[in-house]
């Protein structure tokens, strides 16, 4: 039996997740509180994850890992780049389960589902932190994972009357709906 063939991406597809990749290193990068019980930052760049969840379902995984990881890079970061990497990839497969924009509960339902994605944030930077501070440390980190997941669902949110116009456009490549 032959094993199937996946469906790849469009190129428009491919190109709207660069971009979208970029758009989460630049928010990531310039809009940042600091965080110095861990030398980190809180920062937008979560927001733009879940919004590329919107437009472009699964693919927010890649855009989201590599977006965030190399805000860290650019940033000085080096130590924070691969669970970076990896948290925020999960952060955007999360963030794309049973997402349908023009359902009737497509605010409730990217509500909860975003705030499932930022919960695996939490809990991923709060095992790393664990690992590299220490219990006490990774705690006191805590609260700014918190409250940089809290404002990125909100955020996110607000942006679904975007994501329903502009969501099809990527896809489908029409006009919006």
């Amino acid at each position: 039996m032959m094993p199937q063939r996946t469906k790849r991406p469009s190129t428009p597809i491919i190109a709207v997740s660069g971009m979208l990749a970029a758009l989460v290193a630049l928010a990531t990068m310039l809009f940042r509180l600091p965080v110095p019980i861990t030398q980190g930052y809180v920062h937008l760049g979560d927001t733009f994850i879940l919004f590329s969840a919107m437009l472009v379902g699964p693919i927010a995984a890649p855009i989201g890992g590599i977006g965030s990881a190399l805000a860290d890079l650019l940033a000085g970061y080096p130590m924070y780049i691969l669970p970076t990497l990896c948290i925020k990839a999960l952060v955007g497969w999360i963030a794309s389960w049973q997402l349908n924009l023009h359902d009737q509960h497509a605010l409730l339902r990217c509500a909860l589902t975003f705030t499932l994605a930022e919960v695996a944030m939490v809990a991923g930077y709060f095992a790393y932190e664990i690992f590299v501070y220490g219990f006490a440390l990774a705690i006191a980190a805590t609260p700014a994972n918190l409250f940089q997941g809290a404002s990125s669902v909100a955020l996110a949110c607000a942006l679904l009357p975007i994501a329903r116009r502009v969501a099809p456009m990527i896809k489908g490549g029409g006009k919006p709906l």
